[in-house]
């Protein structure tokens, strides 16, 4: 018996039939004489609720075919693999399919089938015929075919569970209820299991399956952290540790109506575990004597949950910065962030208690992986949550600032081992790290280029690959100089300036968020708190009088003069450090998250690089000798990968004060003359023995392979058809260095 049942499913339709059908055979049965011995309504061949070849061959209940051809660039953007792979990883799963007799084949259509079949009230134990059918994937020229076939989909809009209420609704909602709704039904289902099907496929491909199920999975229960577990008796419980500033006890607590935009981890940690509270709320603790204290309460996402979070936005962003940031992921300072944070609130200090929010008490709970914060909500401040405003802080306010953060350098200065060496600090990202992670960095910059050309165009990404590129050698002469701990994010979103009291007559700085921080040299916070805080339109003298500040009040703290020499050198070395690293993770957080001040931050930070000269390769006074090698063999791949990649040398920028502006404060500050600054302070450096006289020629000869390029001395430029070999002398002097270039096919 074969039916039509049109919008219904039909089983229990055709059972009837066939039972009355049966019975009408009866009589003339009977009167032929013939009176069957055995009668049964149905065997097992009609293939409901079984996986059969008759179903997959010759179909049951709604047959349906899903197409698509897909770009290649869709391919690699949002399912990040190449075309060739996905293709490699098809071939596998069917030939793998093939030796355990799969019937059909599909990655994985069970799942959005019966999840469809669920929502909709069709028949839940017909996924198994349902199910079955044939994902095809193909070459078509650079991009994709791919189909898929349901061969026996038994599905109705009308009859069956699809009466009940939510189920009915689901149907509406999907525009396939009633009459007529079958066929739509039908294609929705075809359509998502493709889509399911290809995802899958990519994953098992790229191993993003195993991972992800490893990072996502849970194989033991934990009791998350729930939101009413933090009443006002547990807030007494943590305030109490550290009591009132006085230490009156606290009475009581309560939560305000109040509520704060999350910092940019504790947003992405709230994205990855929606069953555990994260979050940051305001409270009021009152104590003993009757005095209110306002208060910050914040519960901390896991590193693994951060960093998880920062993988799927990485994956957003193409399969090659998923696949780097997968590498990288442990080596970039976001390891142990959360008893990072802890550890430095309950680490007591003088420097540190003047410049970061008092602190109540923690709730730390690794089993329940609980970390909760309850600190001072400093309410009597200027310039909060200011960073969207260009030019909020002025030039006296920046000094504050640096002022207040150079007492915590200046207390740690050369003693940042206690850190290192603490269990709850985590990691400190190294060298190798930073080089490592270089790949990941000129991949943001790429994807940059693309989704956001007003703040990378083509010669603003070229700079920022030269920066990334030679970031390793500015970390390796940062590696040489004193080290401190360091905020890591200080800038004008975490950070605000008390009010003068009696106590304290003067403004004084206050910082908040320390779970970024770590060891490094102390310019790594004054190059980021710049690049926030003043403007595209910036000033040599302006970063000059900032770092002066900075020198002199660290001076104050340490009780001996520092070299400003040294200085400006480590304010261009930590600037290096932030366009190379923390900017370009501003630019892959702004995926998820629109930062209004960012374009403006890219732009100052550019600006702060063109006046430390680190958009110029010329000259590098302070590389070791190994350094120098490993520079100089960057200079060469650069060079012969494309003549343009070395730009020409520059004499300096605008003029201001009788000083050019394109150079380092060491450069302007040496008595050179502003016409030749470069050439001057070359012979000063020599005369050290820290100069590398190493730099483009003059310009190639008319007759060699491309006039008007520039080459590096001793290097190759090579293309498919010449290749061209620069040879370079200087004076004595360095002052003058002349190039020629022979061309070979």
């Amino acid at each position: 018996f074969v039916y039509e049942t049109a919008d219904a499913a039909g089983q229990n339709m055709t059972t009837a039939t066939t039972w009355h059908a049966l019975q009408w055979l009866e009589a003339p049965l009977a009167a032929a004489g013939l009176v069957p011995r055995h009668v049964q309504i149905e065997a097992t061949y009609s293939g409901d609720k079984r996986v059969s070849f008759a179903n997959l061959l010759g179909g049951r209940g709604t047959r349906v075919v899903a197409e698509a051809v897909i770009p290649a660039d869709v391919i690699r953007h949002v399912l990040k693999v190449e075309p060739s792979r996905l293709l490699a990883g098809y071939h596998a799963t069917v030939s793998s399919g093939v030796m355990a007799g799969e019937v059909g084949h599909t990655a994985n259509a069970a799942n959005a089938v019966a999840a469809i079949f669920l929502a909709t009230g069709q028949d839940v134990a017909c996924v198994h015929e349902s199910s079955l059918g044939f994902l095809t994937i193909e070459a078509d020229g650079d991009d994709i075919y791919a189909s898929m076939t349901l061969p026996s989909l038994a599905i109705g809009s009308i009859g069956g569970g699809t009466h009940l209420r939510d189920q009915q609704a689901c149907l509406a909602l999907a525009h396939c209820d009633g009459p007529g709704g079958s066929e739509r039904l039908a294609e929705l289902i075809a359509g998502f299991a493709l889509g399911l099907d290809l995802s899958l496929t990519a994953a098992l491909t790229t191993n993003q399956f195993a991972s992800a199920h490893e990072r996502l999975g849970r194989n033991r229960p934990v009791a998350f952290l729930r939101r009413d577990e933090l009443d006002g008796a547990r807030l007494v419980e943590i305030a109490n540790q550290l009591g009132a500033p006085d230490g009156a006890r606290i009475v009581s607590a309560s939560f305000h109506p109040e509520t704060l935009g999350p910092g940019i981890i504790t947003e992405l940690g709230t994205r990855m575990r929606r069953r555990k509270h994260v979050g940051i709320d305001v409270a009021e603790l009152v104590d003993e004597h009757g005095r209110a204290f306002p208060a910050l309460v914040k519960a901390k996402a896991l590193d693994g949950e951060v960093l998880t979070a920062l993988g799927a936005l990485a994956a957003l962003l193409g399969p090659d910065l998923a696949l780097s940031w997968r590498v990288n992921e442990a080596h970039l300072g976001f390891i142990g962030l959360h008893t990072r944070e802890l550890g430095l609130a309950q680490f007591a200090h003088p420097a540190l208690d003047a410049v970061r929010p008092r602190l109540f008490g923690t709730w730390d709970d690794p089993v329940r992986e609980i970390a909760v914060l309850v600190t001072e909500f400093v309410t009597d401040v200027r310039l909060r949550d200011r960073a969207d405003d260009a030019g909020a802080w002025t030039g006296d306010d920046i000094d504050v600032a640096l002022r207040g953060i150079a007492g915590v350098h200046a207390a740690f200065l050369d003693d940042a081992d206690r850190f290192a060496a603490a269990d709850w600090f985590g990691p400190i990202p190294t060298v190798d790290d930073h080089v490592g992670a270089a790949a990941m960095y000129r991949d943001v910059v790429a994807h940059a280029a693309i989704e956001y050309p007003d703040w990378f165009g083509p010669e603003r990404c070229g700079r920022w690959a030269r920066l990334i590129e030679t970031h390793g050698a500015s970390r390796r002469r940062a590696e040489r100089r004193p080290h401190t701990l360091v905020h890591h994010d200080f800038n004008t979103r975490n950070a605000a300036l008390r009010r003068p009291t009696a106590e304290h007559p003067d403004e004084r700085l206050v910082a908040w968020d320390w779970e970024l921080a770590t060891v490094d040299i102390a310019h790594r916070d004054v190059a980021e708190f710049l690049a926030f805080a003043l403007t595209p339109g910036a000033t040599a003298s302006q970063v000059e009088q900032h770092i002066d500040v900075h020198r002199r009040a660290m001076e104050a703290g340490l009780g001996r003069p520092l070299d400003p020499d040294d200085v400006a050198q480590d304010y261009r070395d930590g600037l290096h450090t932030f366009a190379a690293t923390r900017l370009l993770q501003y630019v892959m957080a702004h995926e998820a998250r629109e930062f209004l001040f960012l374009g403006r931050v890219i732009d100052t930070t550019s600006r702060l690089c063109e006046l430390a000269g680190l958009f110029d390769e010329a000259i590098d006074v302070r590389e070791g000798p190994g350094d120098a090698g490993r520079a100089a063999e960057h200079r060469g791949r650069r060079s012969r990968r494309s003549p343009r990649s070395r730009p020409p040398i520059r004499g300096g920028g605008a003029s201001e004060g009788g000083r050019p502006t394109g150079f380092p404060r060491r450069w302007r500050s040496s008595g050179c003359p502003p016409s030749s600054p470069r050439t001057c302070w070359a012979r000063q450096a020599a005369a050290r023995r820290r100069y590398r006289c190493d730099w483009a020629g003059e310009r190639s000869p008319a007759g060699s392979r491309r006039s008007g390029s520039y080459c590096a001395c001793g290097s190759s430029m090579n293309t498919r058809t010449s290749t061209t070999t620069c040879a370079c002398t200087r004076s004595a002097s360095c002052r003058r260095a002349s190039c020629a270039c022979a061309s070979s096919t």
